[in-house]
């Protein structure tokens, strides 16, 4: 039943993070976020909602096993997910922000290179 309670403050702290960011950014237009702000906020929506989902998969697992001696083990060992996820998830994201940096870069260069010619 640990952890069970346990699964349950881990998921509302990550969904709690998860909500507040995705509130900013549906105010991005009045934060004035730019391009990779606004992809960096969307980045921690989904990171945050991906830390919750470990703690709701261990849950339900703790309670099929409920009442067993391995319940407590399953549903412990469940969080070692965290790492697997969160590495594919990082390289995705690090992938698609390097080409935005790239972009940005390149339309910086083009606005200098057109603001010295006039």
């Amino acid at each position: 039943d640990l952890m069970i309670i346990y699964g349950i403050g881990a998921a509302s702290v990550f969904f709690v993070l998860m909500l507040m960011y995705r509130y900013a950014l549906r105010n991005a237009d009045q934060l004035d976020l730019n391009e990779i702000e606004r992809f960096d906020t969307q980045v921690r929506v989904q990171s945050n909602f991906l830390m919750g989902i470990i703690p709701v998969f261990s849950i339900i697992l703790s309670l099929i096993f409920r009442g067993h001696w391995v319940a407590g083990l399953i549903g412990g060992f469940t969080y070692f997910l965290y790492t697997p996820v969160m590495m594919i998830h990082g390289r995705r994201v690090d992938r698609k922000r390097e080409k935005i940096l790239i972009k940005q870069a390149a339309q910086s260069q083009i606005a200098l290179a057109q603001a010295d010619s006039a």
